[in-house]
């Protein structure tokens, strides 16, 4: 590796081991248990958060389990949840092989805040052997990274153009064992190759997440969002389904209400972190109501009602516009920032060209 490489290699190992620690805040919406932001290490114990998380509104970062033994992952296992909204993070978690028992229905990672611009980032699992994430359908923003995992088979044997909604242009997969000494078998049933499948692009590839599981492959008229290969769900699902309704998503392409996947919120009702509708009383204390979505801040060009502080008003001239503590690390992160006329705390620039 050169200078400039080992350079971002140990940027992101500080990264990681400072990473933030938040507290999951659980709250049940209909059938939901939604968790926030997790960052689980140092002891497989702590696995136990995710606990009846049906979805994380946030990130999940498991990271730095440096002494467990694989006996400790043995009945580990979270099939309830099914949706990220941010980032799934891994990064030196000791003797774990597989994600297909601790995460079997995990289906959805939507990108909505990314990692260095990643959704998806396996970096330095040095034991494991598959990623194993057979229900994982749509990673509906970001690309994925995978490095420095000496152990690694069944790459080759997922295909991500199928899965990833904005591409795979910019994945970044590299210093990982070499596929052509993984035997990477596919399932088979009665010796006939049951993973052989016709791509949208029309070639026939055997897809499988491990030697139990086959890639699934939704027809071209319903990519990443399918109840088998010939039927397609509902319009506004996404990850799959469990019958032809909007009820019966496995997660929501848009916006969830009372059990249905919806376009767009009903009147009376405010989108909540892109995934939800919320009542004014369910809107978070502090966050703002504009133009039906419950906002943590006033949009560019607005400024707080001084008269009540849920509403927002256009501003005459340049708004003042008060900003949190932010570390800058992407684009994405540099337009939130928008508008900032002040920000209060520290403001951190962390941009690296092409690889981190």
């Amino acid at each position: 590796m050169d200078e400039l490489g080992m350079r971002r290699t140990s940027v992101l190992s500080l990264l990681l081991f400072l990473g933030l620690v938040f507290s999951p805040a659980c709250v049940t919406c209909s059938s939901e248990v939604v968790c926030g932001s997790m960052d689980i290490r140092n002891n497989v114990a702590n696995f136990r958060k995710l606990e009846n998380c049906t979805v994380i509104e946030g990130n999940l970062q498991i990271l730095l389990i440096d002494h467990a033994q694989p006996s400790e992952y043995e009945g580990l296992s979270f099939p309830k949840l099914r949706e990220i909204t941010d980032y799934l993070m891994m990064f030196r978690v000791k003797n774990l092989p597989t994600l297909r028992y601790i995460f079997p229905n995990l289906a959805v990672i939507r990108g909505d805040s990314l990692f260095y611009n990643y959704a998806l980032i396996i970096f330095e699992m040095f034991e494991m052997q598959e990623i194993g994430l057979p229900s994982l359908t749509a990673v509906m923003r970001g690309w994925v990274r995978i490095e420095k995992n000496i152990n690694l088979c069944y790459m080759s044997t997922v295909d991500w153009s199928l899965i990833q909604v904005q591409g795979m242009e910019n994945n970044f997969i590299k210093e990982n064992k070499a596929q052509d000494d993984c035997l990477n078998f596919c399932p088979e049933e009665d010796g006939k190759r049951i993973c052989r499948q016709a791509t949208p692009s029309g070639d026939v590839a055997e897809l499988c997440w491990t030697a139990q599981h086959c890639q699934k492959v939704c027809p071209v008229s319903c990519p990443r969002s399918c109840l088998s290969s010939k039927q397609c769900c509902h319009e506004q699902c996404i990850g799959g389904c469990s019958g032809p309704l909007d009820s019966n998503c496995i997660a929501c392409r848009h916006f969830l209400y009372e059990g249905r996947c919806l376009a767009r919120c009903p009147i009376g009702t405010y989108e909540f972190k892109n995934r939800r509708c919320v009542t004014s009383e369910q809107c978070p204390q502090g966050w703002k109501l504009f133009k039906q979505r419950c906002m943590q801040e006033c949009p560019g060009g607005y400024m707080p009602d001084r008269n009540n502080t849920r509403h927002c008003l256009p501003c005459n001239g340049t708004c003042p516009k008060v900003c949190r503590s932010k570390t800058i690390q992407s684009v994405e992160d540099a337009a939130g920032m928008k508008g900032c006329t002040i920000v209060n705390g520290t403001l951190t620039i962390s941009i690296h060209g092409g690889g981190m």
